[in-house]
């Protein structure tokens, strides 16, 4: 939808600004119209970065978050509305009545597409939210300080100190009921989907659910590998399932392979057998 309505806008403006110019060739009028929208659209995306910037100006680099920027996810929804709508993706839901309301948790989802924590950040929109993020990511100009001003957990996937800082920071926040916390459990995308459809989870994510003493939300996400065919100019249908809740009852008295291994069957069986889908998250 704001797709069409940006190419309206334009369009109606270079048609405006053309005729205000009283040119008498058809040919010069088309080429005016045509450039003139062009122009307009090129304007409002150097707005749109223009925007990002100064929204960004007061997250510093080097210091770490000290708690959840409910001002930088506002805005970063907004971008991930933008960008839904550009990329012409339609969601679907499933579930979304199994979130805890009255309290936070921690979510694992299956990884298939750089996106998926866009897609899954606009269905989870109301609830306070932060990921687990790969470093690279926080070095995208704009995207990267608007997840640090968030509070997103930047890991170098290797044993250290910055990570072990980042962890307890998360784990801090949840606890104290700040914000709630999303993990790919299998630690990157998976490249290879659909052999297998699910890689191995990563077992000491275990261990940091079990100190959190929260909720374990499970979800799946269908087709948003396809994401790259034809990006600007097809319909992309994606579909996410929240199956179920793991209560902290349920899994205290369980090892980290124990838990590990529950986790993984049930995330397997969601990806093997998608539900019927029901809800569509409308982008607006």
């Amino acid at each position: 939808m704001i797709k069409i309505i940006l190419l309206v806008l334009c369009f109606g403006l270079s048609t405006l600004t053309t005729l205000l110019l009283h040119l008498d060739e058809a040919w010069k009028i088309a080429t005016g119209i045509v450039g003139f929208g062009l122009a307009y659209i090129v304007a409002i995306i150097l707005l749109f970065f223009l925007f990002a910037a100064i929204s960004t100006l007061t997250v510093s680099k080097k210091k770490a978050p000290v708690k959840y920027g409910g001002g930088y996810r506002k805005l970063y929804n907004f971008y991930s509305l933008v960008l839904l709508s550009l990329f012409g993706v339609k969601l679907t839901v499933n579930g979304l009545d199994k979130i805890p309301n009255d309290e936070n948790f921690i979510l694992f989802q299956n990884h298939l597409s750089n996106v998926d924590p866009i897609y899954t950040n606009y269905v989870l929109r109301k609830y306070p939210l932060i990921f687990y993020s790969k470093d690279s990511l926080f070095k995208i100009p704009f995207f990267g300080k608007t997840i640090k001003g968030i509070g997103y957990v930047k890991l170098t996937r290797k044993t250290g100190f910055d990570d072990s800082c980042e962890i307890i920071r998360s784990l801090r926040w949840i606890r104290a009921g700040e914000c709630s916390l999303a993990i790919y459990p299998e630690g990157t995308r998976n490249k290879t989907y659909p052999e297998p459809v699910l890689l191995d989870l990563k077992e000491q994510l275990m261990g940091i659910v079990k100190k959190s003493d929260k909720p374990i939300v499970i979800s799946v996400i269908h087709d948003s590998e396809k994401i790259n065919n034809k990006l600007l100019f097809k319909v992309h249908k994606i579909q996410i399932d929240f199956l179920t809740v793991i209560k902290p009852v349920e899994y205290k008295n369980l090892s980290e392979v124990e838990l590990n291994e529950k986790v993984r069957n049930i995330m397997l069986d969601g990806i093997n057998h998608p539900l019927e889908a029901k809800e569509k998250v409308r982008l607006y």
